[in-house]
């Protein structure tokens, strides 16, 4: 007795079937998940509209202003320092070392949308309205300002996480305020 079937014997060829995968097989007749796809580099990924999510600025004073506020609240209560100053009086000798160190951290309320195009770095934001600045992309993680103006304090961005929906840049700069020069620190959070 002879069994035998209309159908083709099918051979299983197994591998990545996503045609978009750098290993992709096209005789494949079962996915492995084994699909590798291309990386985008920074310039590909950084392009486009970043919506501001979050902004954050660390203002560190020079020694001989923080030893000034430190004698300060010697003589003040907390409310009367906080009143003259602007912030809260640290309390304790680890929270003065930490201001020293860190500065006053404050959030900034600002929202806006960054457009980056392979020349142009536009900023629109409720406050300033739009600045465009053309830069440079230094390396994987900096972004040179040309020619930055009087507008702007920074010069550059430090890119700190990058991805298809996140960007998050840093960036340093000094400003002077009643004769004394402070070093600024400031975050910045995106999403697409």
């Amino acid at each position: 007795v002879t069994f035998s079937s209309c159908e083709e014997d099918v051979d299983f060829v197994v591998g990545c079937m996503d045609s978009e995968a750098l290993n992709y097989n096209s005789s494949a007749t079962e996915d492995d998940n084994s699909c590798e796809f291309a990386s985008l580099s920074v310039s590909e990924l950084i392009f486009g509209d970043w919506n501001l999510d979050s902004s954050s600025l660390n203002m560190i004073f020079p020694e001989d202003i923080v030893d000034l506020l430190m004698m300060m609240s010697l003589m003040m209560t907390p409310e009367e320092f906080e009143d003259e100053v602007g912030f809260p009086m640290p309390s304790s000798s680890a929270e003065w070392d930490d201001f020293a160190v860190n500065g006053i951290s404050q959030d900034l309320d600002i929202s806006g949308v960054l457009t980056i195009t392979s020349s142009i770095f536009s900023i629109n934001d409720d406050q300033d309205g739009i600045t465009e600045l053309e830069y440079q992309l230094v390396n994987d993680d900096t972004i040179e300002f040309l020619n930055p103006g009087e507008e702007v304090n920074f010069d550059h961005f430090i890119i700190d996480e990058l991805n298809e929906t996140n960007l998050v840049l840093t960036t340093s700069f000094q400003v002077e305020e009643e004769e004394m020069i402070i070093d600024v620190l400031q975050k910045m959070y995106f999403s697409k």
